[in-house]
């Protein structure tokens, strides 16, 4: 379904928290040890991985590194919002 004229698709990538506490625990590695090799506070990686902040691309793409030979589609999550193409605050509608 593509969305209404005016309208774009605003994605953002989540971490699969179920498949990082996973591979966390095989590896026996804690995500605070995690956090301090890809270059980030323990804190925001906690955020990350709760789902409350986004990674950037260049986070995404340092703990692709560092979990390795994990893809993109076993690690992250999309998700995607209608917005309004000329809303510069890229809010999402709002429905009802």
């Amino acid at each position: 379904m593509r969305p209404e004229k005016g309208k774009v698709k605003k994605m953002k990538v989540k971490l699969n928290n179920s498949t990082i506490k996973m591979v966390l625990l095989q590896r026996d590695v804690s995500q605070n040890a995690l956090a301090k090799s890809i270059g980030i506070s323990s804190a925001y990686f906690s955020q990350i991985a709760r789902g409350v902040r986004y990674p950037s691309a260049e986070v995404q793409q340092r703990i692709l590194g560092a979990l390795a030979p994990m893809t993109f589609d076993e690690l992250f999550v999309i998700e995607g919002s209608d917005v309004h193409q000329d809303d510069p605050g890229g809010h999402p509608e709002k429905e009802g």
